[in-house]
Order: structure tokens, then sequence, then C-alpha cells
């Protein structure tokens, strides 16, 4: 007997990213951002779940799925999750991410926690709610540069959340290089910083910016090869360096969704 299609809803509370009051962001037809909808007693839900955030916003998904998919409706939840956190990320500095996953009706395997630990105090994704409505926009172009480059995404998105640092991050460096690599470097060449500074330039950054790609590189050859002199030489040493990292991997890849090469 095949079965038939099964339309669920999603629940994903978003840490980091503060009330909209009652405004609604439409992703797309079946995917809103939106604030928790206490009449509902959604908060309750997410309480009883273990999710229990200072502000309630949602990302609201209508998720139509077979049956008889091996693939459905996890992970390919937790895919789209992923790609629609990386876009969030990518289009605006700052903490932001899903806290967890919760089905209505309840299928198997939800409810999932993702972060149970999540930022406390001040809104953390300081973002204007001029630039929150411009994002469904921004979300078609990048989905089209994610299809070409996943793995620069990934390797963005996954490099924030790594634990902030107040020394050497070998992980988030790893996860940067991965990624401009990814970007800029041609299937089976070598010489990759060369490649990407190369391209850094063709791209008009900034002297500053290829100067500290490069000690990038030079910091992630000397952890590959185990050179702990030069370690100690190259200043990567502080907190602002990952600051400023980041701020130039998310301008190349606000370049490359704008015009894909």
């Amino acid at each position: 007997m095949i079965k038939t299609d099964k339309t669920i809803r999603i629940l994903a509370p978003i840490y980091g990213l503060d009330s909209i009051y009652g405004r609604t962001i439409v992703i797309k037809q079946n995917i809103t951002i939106r604030c928790v909808n206490y009449e509902a007693k959604e908060d309750d839900l997410l309480k009883s779940c273990g999710l229990d955030l200072k502000n309630y916003t949602v990302l609201d998904i209508k998720y139509k799925y077979k049956q008889d998919n091996i693939h459905e409706p996890y992970p390919a939840i937790q895919s789209l999750l992923n790609r629609i956190e990386s876009a969030l990320r990518t289009y605006h500095p700052g903490i932001v991410g899903f806290a967890g996953i919760i089905s209505q009706p309840k299928v198997s395997p939800f409810p999932i926690c993702i972060e149970k630990t999540t930022p406390s105090g001040p809104n953390q994704y300081k973002i204007d709610i001029n630039k929150l409505i411009g994002f469904p926009d921004f979300y078609k172009k990048f989905c089209t540069a994610y299809s070409k480059k996943p793995i620069a995404f990934h390797r963005f998105n996954k490099s924030c959340d790594r634990a902030p640092v107040t020394k050497v991050s070998e992980d988030k460096i790893i996860d940067y290089c991965i990624c401009l690599e990814n970007l800029f470097v041609p299937s089976n060449s070598r010489n990759n910083s060369s490649f990407v500074s190369q391209g850094l330039v063709i791209l008009r950054f900034s002297s500053k910016d290829i100067e500290m790609i490069k000690t990038l590189f030079e910091y992630r050859n000397s952890i590959v090869h185990a050179d702990f002199a030069k370690q100690r030489r190259v200043h990567v040493h502080h907190t602002h360096y990952y600051e400023e990292i980041e701020e130039i991997m998310r301008k190349v890849l606000l370049v490359y969704i704008e015009k894909p090469w």
C-alpha cells in the first residue's frame, strides 16, 4: 500500500532574533518568521519540550512530505533549517540560530532540542526590522548561490557555531580556509592561498583584508604541518582578529550571492 503525502507544521524557535512585534516575514509561501502565538499556547508547547527562550520568535513551516521516503521528514527538515540559518548568519552579523524543532502533530523524531544553551541578555542579532523585511528577497538569491557552493556556506555557518574565543580557534581558522578555497580554488589545484588572494584582488578587497586572509592561510598551514614555531609567530591570538575575519568572510559571501562565478 502506497502511503499518501503528509503535511505537518514545524515550529523552530529562533534564538538571538528579538520579537518582531506581530510582524510576519514570509520567506516562501509555506515558510514564515513570526512571533509565537500565545493564544494557541505555543509558548507552553515550546517550554514542554525544554525550550525556554527570553523572546519567542519562530520559524513556521507548513511541511509536506511523502511518508514512504526514508529521508523525510528528517533529515530533510534539518537540511532546510541549516540552509535558512546559514542565510540569516550571512545576511547580518550577530548570534542567531535555531534552538529546536517541534512538529504538530507530533511525529518521530520530534521534538528535538538543537541548542539548549542559548545566549541570554540583550538581543544579539541586532537587525533593523526594515532590513529583516528584505530577507525573503535575499534568500532567493542565497538559495541559487548555495546550490553552487554548499560547502562554502556550510563551513561559514559551522564557524559561527564555534564558541566565542579568547585565544586561537583552530577550528574556526580551518572552517574559514575551506570556505575560501571552495569559492576560489579550481579543483585539483595547488597553492590554494594564491588563488584566494588573486580572487580578492579581482573583487577589489582592501590590502588590509587581503593581508589578513594571507595570515589566516599561513596559520592554517602551520596547523597542518604541526609547525609550532610558526604558530607562535603568526598573529591570530586575539578575539578581534576573528571578528574582523568573520566580517571579511561575510563580505566575500555576499559578493558571491549577488553574482556567483
